[in-house]
């Protein structure tokens, strides 16, 4: 697990050698694509959560409504011109075969992002455009393979600016960070003994970033974690903060920081480290690593990564297994769909 953390920069390398390369043996089937009104990702878990930092990367630049979509079902309006991706790094995800099944009803020219499966037999006997990953990933440590291949796509159809130049900054930066972010990530879990991550980000464009953190704690650490956004925390769950003042060891928060955070914002964040020092609740802030946001983004998630790897150490669980996840597959199987 570690070095799949820490390789990220070089899975980035690798994935955007490998979108480049499908994207110029098919030019076919961009020629098929019709102007569409939105774009549509489903997938789930490690999979779908690409589609969700996607939009975080993207927000500033999107010409088009960017959906994600977490389920068996989909909208009625997809019958409206769409450009849909559909991503399962198994391949074998029931909700994201349903969703496939019910896109190709629509008959939409389909972008498909697997490592193999069902989905792979699909793409190929319905001639997707097939992004066909290396196997053998924990899903979840696919990210930057399931990733590139929306935004060089998105690229291409000229609904994003070109970023390939962002790409490679980003890898760079990476590179020379990681070691940083490994050590910053072992003084954090210290900070965690005993204690459930709260995880907030100062917009509501970088939610995925903490919903990326909060799912890694899962997996990785196999504890529980709480995630939300600013504004809307402010609405809702700032009322129950000094409650915790009773409940010191109950809960650790992160406040991850967008470089770009709309100026009301920034005044919510300062209320909400005075009033954290007031009731002596237990707060770290995560300054920006960079002003653009691919750097930003990617240093959080590798730092994210890093931590939920420390703390299933310190817990002495195995950041790799996710058994129950896999119980419940085989569960769903004796009872197939599909």
């Amino acid at each position: 697990m570690f070095d799949l953390i820490y390789r990220f920069p070089e899975q980035l390398t690798e994935a955007l050698n490998l979108s480049l390369k499908v994207i110029a043996e098919r030019k076919d089937f961009f020629k098929r694509i019709k102007e569409s009104e939105q774009i549509i990702v489903t997938g789930m878990g490690g999979s779908g959560i690409a589609g969700d930092i996607v939009f975080s990367l993207c927000y500033s630049l999107l010409k088009k409504p960017f959906l994600v979509i977490k389920d068996y079902q989909l909208p009625f309006f997809i019958n409206n011109p769409s450009l849909p991706f559909v991503i399962s790094y198994s391949g074998n995800t029931e909700e994201t075969i349903f969703t496939y099944r019910q896109f190709k009803k629509a008959n939409f020219p389909l972008i498909v992002i697997t490592s193999g499966g069902i989905l792979q037999n699909l793409a190929q006997k319905n001639d997707d455009l097939l992004f066909l990953l290396p196997q053998n990933y924990p899903p979840r440590q696919a990210l930057a393979y399931l990733i590139i291949p929306i935004l060089l796509t998105l690229s291409h159809l000229e609904i994003i600016p070109d970023c390939q130049k962002s790409i490679k900054r980003t890898i760079t930066f990476l590179k020379a960070k990681r070691d940083k972010l490994n050590q910053m990530a072992k003084r954090n879990v210290k900070m965690l003994r005993q204690k459930i991550p709260y995880i907030l980000v100062s917009s509501y464009f970088y939610f995925p970033i903490a919903l990326r953190w909060k799912n890694q704690l899962n997996e990785n650490a196999k504890i529980l974690a709480f995630c939300n956004y600013l504004p809307e925390q402010n609405h809702n769950e700032i009322n129950a903060l000094p409650f915790l003042a009773n409940f010191k060891n109950l809960l650790f928060i992160f406040l991850l920081k967008n470089p770009h955070t709309h100026k009301r914002n920034l005044l919510r964040v300062r209320f909400l480290l005075n009033l954290a020092k007031k009731e002596k609740i237990p707060l770290k802030l995560i300054k920006p690593f960079k002003r653009d946001n691919f750097g930003n983004i990617f240093s959080l998630i590798m730092l994210g990564d890093f931590i939920s790897y420390h703390l299933a150490l310190k817990r002495r669980v195995d950041p790799l297994k996710i058994e129950l996840i896999e119980n419940l597959k085989i569960f769903l199987n004796k009872r197939s769909g599909l």
